[in-house]
């Protein structure tokens, strides 16, 4: 499987997801720790997905954390899939590498969430190591996108100090 900024980049849930966030008040400014905060526990996930060797878990966090993405960098007034630059990360041979660089990555990110540039950087840097991942775990980050959006499109639910909460 060959996944690649550039097929990511034409995903039409990208404005449908800020959309949805917009309407739930989400892109709060003020909110982007929340955000990373909620990032982490996405990729706490990707790791559970990644360890039980669990394909459904994989794609739902994956996509989860392209929805976070989206949301943290618009917060930040940029568009994530216009910021998007390919980065060779072969470096990682295996998901459990790319876990490993997603760590620092997020820390990064959470370490400097209140700079815009550094939210864009550090977000394309996580985003070309997910489409790593997805290659070596042979699943496609659109059809991550794309389920992770059909599950949030209805959801209802209240923003509580910047975080939605969905109802159960």
């Amino acid at each position: 499987m060959t996944n690649t900024i550039e097929l990511l980049r034409e995903n039409n849930n990208f404005p449908r997801t800020r959309t949805w966030a917009k309407k739930r008040s989400i892109l709060i400014r003020g909110n982007e720790e929340t955000q990373v905060f909620k990032l982490i526990e996405e990729f706490g996930e990707l790791c559970g997905g990644i360890l039980k060797q669990k394909d459904d878990l994989i794609v739902d966090s994956v996509g989860d954390m392209l929805v976070v993405l989206t949301n943290l960098n618009k917060i930040k007034g940029f568009d994530l899939e216009h910021g998007f630059v390919y980065i060779d990360y072969k470096i990682a041979v295996n998901s459990r590498q790319c876990l490993k660089i997603l760590v620092s990555f997020i820390n990064d990110l959470l370490e400097n969430c209140d700079k815009a540039l550094h939210t864009i950087n550090y977000s394309n840097k996580i985003v070309n190591v997910l489409i790593l991942l997805c290659d070596y775990e042979n699943i496609c980050i659109n059809d991550c996108f794309n389920f992770a959006y059909e599950e949030i499109k209805n959801r209802t639910g209240k923003n509580v100090d910047g975080n939605f909460i969905k109802d159960e």
